[in-house]
């Protein structure tokens, strides 16, 4: 009875183990042709052609924007359309920056624990000012 629960490990019951040396699994095998995807071509050709869009965008965008000066020198042709164009993205720089000036007020935040009463004569007897103040603080416990 013990024979049959028991298998050695040399040999499995199927005849595939260690003992002939192929494992109990096989590996999957592909074709090229199932690796391989057929419909790439067209994806890549749509890829290509987008990429070749977003570059003549780019280079376009590029030439525009070389053209325009927005940052131009203040101190020079005071009053010029130019002078203007550049006041007013110094203006709106500037408040854009102060939109987003930083508040100095507390920040608030809720307490690690809920406090009550009890909690706070706890801190209370924790603290460190009564021992300024020439008392011991601390928990006292009764004599055992």
């Amino acid at each position: 009875m013990e024979a049959a629960l028991v298998q050695s490990r040399d040999r499995e019951q199927s005849g595939d183990g260690p003992a002939d040396g192929v494992p109990g699994w096989r590996a999957a095998a592909l074709t090229h042709a199932q690796m391989v995807r057929t419909d790439d071509a067209a994806w890549l050709q749509q890829a290509r052609i987008l990429v070749q869009r977003w570059e003549a965008w780019r280079e376009r965008a590029e030439r525009r924007l070389n053209r325009v000066d927005l940052a131009p020198d203040l101190a020079e042709a005071i009053g010029s359309r130019r002078w203007f164009r550049g006041l007013g993205t110094f203006l709106g720089l500037s408040a854009f920056g102060l939109a987003f000036w930083p508040g100095f007020a507390p920040l608030e935040a809720a307490p690690a624990t809920r406090v009550d009463s009890e909690v706070r004569d706890e801190f209370r007897s924790q603290m460190i000012m009564p021992l300024g103040l020439g008392a011991d603080s601390g928990r006292h416990m009764g004599a055992t």
